[in-house]
């Protein structure tokens, strides 16, 4: 499974292993991926893209090996998927600073890639350089649109459906109005469905077939 996050504000080793606390089940899980966490240095560093040792950011299906015998991302935009214009015109983009991490168990093998920086800019800039990521799912999982509005407008929105596909489901806490604009904008399909405690609500969809 690859799983691939935009944060801009990375959470800590000591965050990880504190959240996974109160759950048996979740604590060799917490303990496993703090242990593999960079710590707030190497953070700061990858934040920034300044990192001389970092290793290139990569996916299997998208890498080609250099003469050291390490692979590098693909240097060729691929197609669109979403049917969404091409952001990099009008904003422009960089290279996103991602940090990869790979657990290999019996059961499978789980990618953690984090995009580190603005989460519109972030996204703009993948999909500039890489083409879609063709999600299976997204969950949108940002501090509250009053606190925190960047995260949940309609350039965000159409960031995260440029690496959408046909039948991509979404769901989100938020069932603010405003949240709900932005994604019908982006071009979802929207529910309002029976939240988990303590949300009376959620926000389930999908990215349809003809956007």
């Amino acid at each position: 499974m690859r799983f691939v996050s935009t944060e801009a504000h990375p959470v800590s080793a000591h965050d990880i292993r504190r959240a996974g606390a109160g759950d048996p089940r979740l604590q060799p899980l917490a303990k496993r991926l703090a242990d593999a966490w960079p710590d707030a240095t190497t953070l700061a560093a990858w934040y920034s893209g300044n990192a001389d040792d970092a290793p290139p950011c990569h996916t299997d299906a998208e890498s080609e090996t250099s003469a050291e015998g390490r692979a590098t991302p693909e240097r060729t935009p691929r197609p669109q998927t979403s049917g969404l214009p091409d952001p990099s015109a009008t904003h422009g983009w960089k290279e996103p600073s991602c940090l990869t991490l790979r657990f290999d168990d019996p059961q499978g093998t789980v990618e953690l890639q984090l995009l580190l920086g603005d989460a519109a800019t972030r996204l703009e800039g993948w999909h500039a350089r890489h083409g879609s990521l063709g999600a299976d799912s997204v969950f949108l999982d940002g501090f509250d649109p009053k606190k925190n509005p960047a995260m949940w407008d309609v350039r965000t929105m159409q960031a995260v459906a440029r690496h959408c596909r046909p039948g991509t489901r979404i769901a989100t806490w938020c069932v603010a109005r405003s949240v709900r604009d932005a994604l019908t904008q982006a071009g979802f399909r929207l529910q309002k469905r029976p939240g988990l405690p303590p949300k009376r609500h959620c926000l389930a969809g999908e990215w349809p077939d003809t956007p």
